[in-house]
């Protein structure tokens, strides 16, 4: 039943499109969009869950992609027509997806996540990071791509979820992710980190974007493209918000709290060595000062004290350890 469905609407809307041209694609589109709101029967919310499942899928994606920028007009009315079609019937299922996982344990939801796509994989996610329970696979697998990531950029738009409280879980935004490796990424980061209200540092999962990185993880792709995520954003809060050290710092796992030391010393002593021209060295300095103090490296604080006491067996040394 599902497929006769999916078959007649996309049927319907290539023959409207091409008979009618684009004021009767629209109205096929207005009666679909009609009926996608109006069916609550079992058969109706199936059937419009088969159009979503196919019209979200990665190849018909690139396939109503090319139709919709071709330059012969009915090709390109249906390839609209169809993306619109299925953006309608994806929105559809979103409500009976979190009912679905109602319940589910991080490590079921995580596990649905990778296997998932389209409209379902963004509510999955969007639950995963509400409650900060994305595990280090699950981040590895979609937020070092950026044809991927851009693809579940788009899906939690059909579904009209928040993307950007999303991005503040994953501690990266999807412009980042997009300008890995190009000289734009610096500025997609201090964009990102300008964005952030004192509130949105509880969002993300900081322990596990600041993960240590063995030298065996380092040789890898996304082991370098973590440490690069890590040190980025170590240099943006010194220039940007120095106290973000301070409220990112209570987040992070004793076995973590010196790669973490580590990286945002490195991040600090890369700004005040490489500071942009247009920061006067007085303000360098300033925001230096700031960013060492609510990072606690002087002795003071959470971060040298539960370094001093051993957390995680490992003592700061030098005039720290006074």
């Amino acid at each position: 039943i599902n497929l006769v469905i999916v078959g007649g609407f996309l049927m319907f809307g290539l023959i409207i499109s091409d008979k009618l041209g684009i004021g009767g694609a629209k109205t096929f589109l207005n009666v679909a969009s009609a009926a996608g709101k109006g069916i609550k029967g079992f058969a109706g919310r199936k059937a419009w869950e088969g159009v979503g499942k196919i019209t979200g899928s990665e190849k018909a994606r690139g396939w109503t992609r090319n139709l919709a920028n071709s330059k012969f007009a009915p090709a390109k009315w249906l390839g609209q027509g169809i993306n619109r079609l299925g953006a309608q019937a994806e929105r559809v299922p979103a409500e009976q997806y979190r009912k679905q996982i109602a319940g589910m344990s991080p490590q079921r939801l995580n596990i649905e996540a990778q296997s998932s796509v389209g409209v379902r994989r963004a509510v999955i996610l969007e639950e995963l990071a509400k409650k900060r329970d994305m595990s280090k696979d699950t981040m590895n697998k979609f937020f070092f791509d950026p044809k991927t990531s851009g693809n579940i950029e788009k899906d939690f738009k059909t579904a009209g979820l928040n993307v950007k409280d999303f991005e503040k879980a994953m501690g990266r935004s999807f412009e980042m992710i997009a300008a890995e490796g190009t000289d734009g990424y610096k500025e997609a980061t201090d964009k990102f980190v300008r964005s952030l209200s004192p509130k949105d540092y509880a969002k993300g999962q900081w322990d596990d974007i600041f993960a240590t990185i063995d030298d065996k993880k380092l040789l890898t792709t996304e082991g370098k493209k973590l440490q690069h995520l890590q040190q980025q954003l170590a240099g943006a809060f010194a220039e940007w918000d120095p106290g973000a050290y301070s409220k990112i710092t209570p987040k992070i796992k004793g076995k973590d709290l010196k790669y973490y030391s580590d990286t945002m010393n490195w991040g600090i002593d890369n700004f005040e060595r490489y500071a942009p021209k247009a920061i006067d060295r007085d303000t360098v300095e300033t925001k230096v000062e700031q960013a060492r103090k609510a990072l606690n490296s002087k002795g003071k604080g959470a971060l040298a004290r539960r370094l001093m006491y051993g957390e995680e067996g490992w003592t700061p040394a030098g005039p720290t350890n006074q």
